[in-house]
């Protein structure tokens, strides 16, 4: 980024949490409007990018320091709530994975029975993006699968701009996008829906209730977006040799080593946890029990609203 339009987007957004609060006081209370300009100033600075987005994620605590919004022990709660152990405890399971090839392992595995028509590479593509996505972040599957399959179209004759790439680069983008909310591991979204849902509710929201409830969702857009890609996937319908390229950069990686099956076993370990988090997880609570605490953003904007 140049460094002048980086100063630029710094300062836009003070400036824009600057406007907000004295735009919407007449609307919320003085205190729900910085509220508000907050995190209209996050979502910028996430947008465009001005400083590291560590950065961006402190911009609570000393917003709230410089303007008393709430307690501030409020805000360093929620730094270290369950949600943020979730993503934090997914993310060492999953992160070594780059380091070690084993996301590179198991993407060519799926990806070595595909077949040279295009209507194959558009079905094994999207499928293994939305399994990936269901295991670890969009970004990192998105990131992890594009040079794959560009290397791909490389070892067939292609391009990355050429026009096979555009489904095969079409099915990656989508298949992250719905395989994102498959699972509590897809991303952060999920995380917080999920801290939204307990907060609301009073009770824990098992993983085998978001599989339960977003499986059937998952799997009819699966179906709705292959189809529509199978139905239109374009000019070129063969690409020659890419069944052999799978295979051989396979081979080029060699038997599995050690710290591969111990980070997979890990994996699997944690997963069949949360699967079965149900057995030995809280027993619910009495009926009539409220478990739920007010939250403190929520009642500046809403300061009428009533929980039961």
């Amino acid at each position: 980024m140049i460094i002048k339009n980086r100063t630029f987007h710094i300062w836009f957004g003070p400036i824009l949490f600057a406007c907000c609060y004295f735009a919407l006081q007449g609307i919320f209370t003085p205190k729900a409007a910085k509220a508000i300009g907050i995190a209209l100033w996050m979502i910028y600075w996430w947008v465009s990018r001005p400083v590291n987005i560590t950065v961006t994620a402190f911009v609570p605590i000393v917003a709230n320091a410089l303007f008393d919004i709430i307690p501030m022990k409020t805000i360093i709660a929620q730094y270290f709530s369950e949600s943020i152990i979730l993503i934090l405890g997914s993310g060492f399971l999953t992160v070594p994975w780059s380091a070690i090839g084993l996301d590179k392992r198991i993407s060519l595995k799926a990806l070595s029975l595909i077949g040279p028509s295009m209507k194959s590479q558009i079905t094994v593509w999207l499928l293994s993006s939305i399994i990936l996505s269901n295991l670890m972040p969009n970004v990192v599957v998105c990131a992890l699968m594009t040079p794959i399959a560009v290397g791909m179209l490389k070892a067939a004759g292609y391009d990355g701009k050429s026009e096979a790439a555009i489904p095969i680069l079409c099915a990656i983008g989508w298949g992250v996008g719905i395989g994102g909310v498959g699972t509590p591991l897809g991303g952060a979204m999920n995380i917080t829906a999920i801290a939204l849902l307990q907060d609301f509710t009073g009770k824990e929201f098992m993983y085998i209730d978001w599989m339960t409830h977003l499986t059937p969702y998952t799997l009819l857009v699966s179906v709705a977006c292959l189809a529509a890609m199978l139905l239109n996937p374009g000019k070129i319908k063969q690409l020659e040799g890419t069944k052999e390229y799978f295979k051989k950069a396979y081979n080029d990686l060699g038997p599995m080593k050690g710290d591969e099956k111990i980070c997979l076993a890990m994996f699997l370990l944690g997963l069949a946890a949360v699967f079965f988090r149900p057995l030995y997880g809280p027993h619910p609570a009495p009926h009539g029990t409220c478990l739920c605490f007010p939250d403190p953003w929520l009642h500046l904007l809403f300061p009428d609203f009533q929980r039961f």
